[in-house]
């Protein structure tokens, strides 16, 4: 139920233009020290200092289930620690400085360590099957394999599973959105029947709504700073980009590029590891070659990405024929995230997945253009009088 009244359609609010500079530079120093920088010197210098082959020794006497859990725990939570004060400052302090973060230190606390819970069963889980597979000449390819397979039934797990993890999500209660909705999927001959409602509210001033899992587990979550701060329009052209998203099997191809730039990296890494052996001291080599190389791939995955998000704006422009709504969405969330309208183009290339609001909003503007265009056509054709038979 929506409480205010909202301004449609939406205008950029010019202080929060003048902040969205600032906190997006901010945002970019996060990812290249905290991302890139620090992780590489401290799994180099786990490497380097002999600590990883010193805890290899020390542990050496543990059954191997034991050994290999212990060693992947001490090496994440030394990853872990050594990252903790910068994504305090810039996850926690610098969203509640900028006004974008609601969350208490306590409950912030509390979905770090469940982040830091599953990251570790994932790792743990990585570390086993590497340390498994470095026994046979082909490791990186089995490993590939089996990342594949934990891939798609992550996927698959994901909103049933991992989701409810750090959301409370609910089923979405606004009927006369619900039917707007679902005719609107039943015209993309899309056939969606969970719509779930996210607190996110209690997070954070952002606004997001996504379409997860496949099969039985498909579903489009809203969060609640969506549904309370959009008009009923603009979230359906939310809902129908991530229509578009389904229809375009975007899920699938994320995931087939995924797995194929796993294959190509494992198997870089393995000419490295010339000879078979079982040594655990190599997985951490392996994970920096591994970041090193993703780092390295990743203007071409982004772009692709960026291509993939703005085939289903365009979906969403045809789905909803609200071009109107669409602009006016793109700003108000452009302003809640506090996010530039327009990217650097060697920073886009580099590092965004999503197209600016500036190229989508002209999109929009031009689809819309084009569209009354053609009505105009229609309507003048329409009134013009028709010839009378002799």
């Amino acid at each position: 139920m929506r409480k205010k009244k909202l301004v449609y359609p939406y205008k950029y609010d010019e202080k929060k233009r003048s902040l969205a500079e600032k906190y997006v530079k901010g945002r970019l120093y996060s990812f290249i020290f905290n991302g890139v920088i620090i992780p590489i010197i401290a799994i180099y210098a786990f490497i380097a200092s002999g600590a990883a082959l010193m805890i290899a020794n020390y542990l050496s006497g543990l059954h191997v289930v034991a050994y290999v859990a212990i060693y992947a725990l001490i090496f994440f939570a030394y990853i872990f620690v050594v990252r903790f004060p910068l994504s305090f400052y810039f996850s926690y302090v610098r969203e509640h400085k900028y006004g974008l973060s609601r969350y208490t230190l306590k409950a912030w606390f509390a979905d770090v360590f469940k982040g830091v819970a599953l990251g570790y069963i994932f790792e743990a889980i990585s570390f086993a099957l590497i340390f498994y597979f470095l026994q046979y000449e082909l490791w990186w390819l089995y490993t590939s394999i089996a990342y594949t397979l934990f891939t798609v039934i992550i996927n698959y797990a994901f909103p049933i599973v991992i989701f409810p993890i750090f959301y409370k999500a609910k089923p979405y209660t606004d009927k006369l959105q619900i039917a707007r909705l679902k005719k609107m999927a039943a015209k993309c001959g899309v056939s969606i029947t969970t719509f779930l409602l996210a607190n996110e509210s209690t997070k954070s001033t952002k606004a997001n709504a996504f379409f997860a899992g496949f099969g039985q587990t498909k579903r489009i979550v809203l969060f609640d700073t969506l549904t309370n701060n959009f008009t009923l329009a603009e979230v359906e052209t939310v809902v129908a980009h991530e229509l578009g998203h389904y229809v375009n099997r975007d899920v699938w191809r994320g995931m087939i590029i995924d797995i194929a730039k796993t294959f190509i990296m494992f198997y870089i890494i393995s000419l490295a590891v010339k000879q078979p052996i079982q040594n655990i001291v190599l997985i951490p080599s392996i994970i920096l070659i591994y970041m090193i190389l993703d780092l390295i791939s990743m203007p071409i995955t982004n772009t692709y990405s960026r291509h993939r998000e703005a085939r289903a704006d365009y979906f969403a422009l045809h789905a909803a024929q609200k071009p109107e709504a669409q602009a006016s969405a793109e700003r108000r969330l452009c302003d809640m995230a506090l996010d530039t309208e327009k990217h650097n183009p060697i920073v886009e290339f580099i590092l965004y997945t999503h197209p600016s609001a500036y190229k989508r909003i002209r999109m929009t503007e031009e689809f819309g253009k084009t569209s009354l265009t053609h009505q105009r056509r229609i309507a003048m054709t329409s009134k013009r009088p028709r010839k009378k038979k002799k």
